[in-house]
């Protein structure tokens, strides 16, 4: 009879599949059905994730003064298990984020004198713009889910802003801008909603549809 090492990945899955067993503490995300969250013992928590495709994401730990506690990066990877012990971490809030090519998703975690607390109401999930240029035109859409400070602002090559427009309130940004006779290249765009900026450093650099 042949004998296998399991890898690494598959211990902690096996691990974590046997605490997701278990129903205290456990529950799927609801804006993100793929990411599960399960309070470990103590002040533990296991993350295990399971896309039905292949993509590259990151998972990062991160305390309430935005500094990183922990951070991977998976490439075109299907399956994801770790197991957090935030046993010696002072008590506080922590954020959990989980972010891909589409969407960039957000749990927090607050870790007490004895207790870990994961509160599923405290999850939330921004889609991240789809910027694309056709025939000199740049076209620009956005979830925003009733965002109260959308903005889409450009720049030209010197920093000062050429266009500037709020969003708020609004369930979604359809844009298209002109740049007939112009050079992308002297231009740049944030896009700003949920506390989260997304720039294009150059026009030019945006993908053609």
């Amino acid at each position: 009879m042949t004998s296998f090492n399991l890898k690494p990945l598959v211990k902690v899955v096996a691990l974590v599949l046997t605490m997701i067993t278990a129903s205290t503490g456990l529950f799927a995300t609801k804006v993100n059905p793929s990411v599960v969250l399960k309070k470990g013992i103590e002040k533990s928590f296991a993350l295990y994730m399971n896309y039905h495709t292949a993509k590259n994401f990151e998972v990062t730990l991160k305390d309430n003064s935005a500094k990183v506690l922990f951070n991977e990066n998976v490439k075109e990877g299907k399956e994801f298990a770790k197991l957090f012990d935030l046993s010696k971490l002072p008590v506080g809030i922590y954020t959990l984020t989980i972010e891909d090519a589409q969407s960039i998703y957000n749990q927090v975690i607050e870790v007490g004198q004895h207790t870990l607390t994961i509160d599923e109401n405290k999850e939330s999930q921004i889609f991240k713009p789809v910027v694309y240029q056709k025939d000199e035109k740049i076209f620009v859409s956005a979830l925003l889910l009733g965002a109260d400070d959308g903005e889409v602002v450009i720049f030209d090559n010197n920093g000062e802003i050429v266009y500037r427009e709020e969003m708020g309130n609004k369930d979604k940004i359809e844009k298209v801008f002109s740049f007939a006779g112009q050079n992308p290249e002297d231009y740049s765009m944030a896009i700003r909603y949920k506390d989260q900026s997304f720039y294009f450093n150059s026009l030019q650099s945006i993908q053609t549809k």
